[in-house]
């Protein structure tokens, strides 16, 4: 909810920078966490905690502006409900990592997911340009 607001600032229809920001806090966390479950620091891990909800909240919120944006006035509330439901499968994330742990190390788990977000803002910014 701390988040909000500063969506609503770095949001414009003309820029991805607040899409780019969330992205960037997330990445942060996920950095922060991995150096948690090295280190086995507590507070490195709750200060992790705290980047991850700033970046998933501020890009729930950048996503259901850029939603409002392109969807048409009669199909705004159909994909908004579609939105919502990607959204909050994307926050089961972690139940699934809790559950591949069993198998496979967190840290390397953790690692994975860091890796595979940073190649996806690779793959975004080639795409732009």
């Amino acid at each position: 909810m701390l988040v909000q607001p500063l969506a609503r600032r770095l949001d414009s229809a003309r820029s991805v920078r607040a899409i780019l920001t969330a992205l960037s806090i997330v990445l942060a966390g996920l950095i922060l966490g991995v150096f948690s479950a090295v280190t086995q620091n507590p507070w490195l891990g709750l200060t992790a905690s705290g980047l991850l909800g700033a970046g998933y909240g501020l890009m729930l919120v950048a996503g259901l502006l850029e939603t409002q944006r392109i969807a048409l006035p009669l199909r705004l509330g159909t994909l908004t409900g579609r939105y919502y439901t990607l959204a909050y499968l994307g926050y089961f994330t972690p139940t699934v990592m809790a559950f591949l742990a069993l198998w496979v190390a967190p840290l390397e788990l953790m690692v994975a997911v860091t890796l595979g977000i940073d190649s996806g803002g690779i793959v975004q910014d080639r795409a732009a340009t």
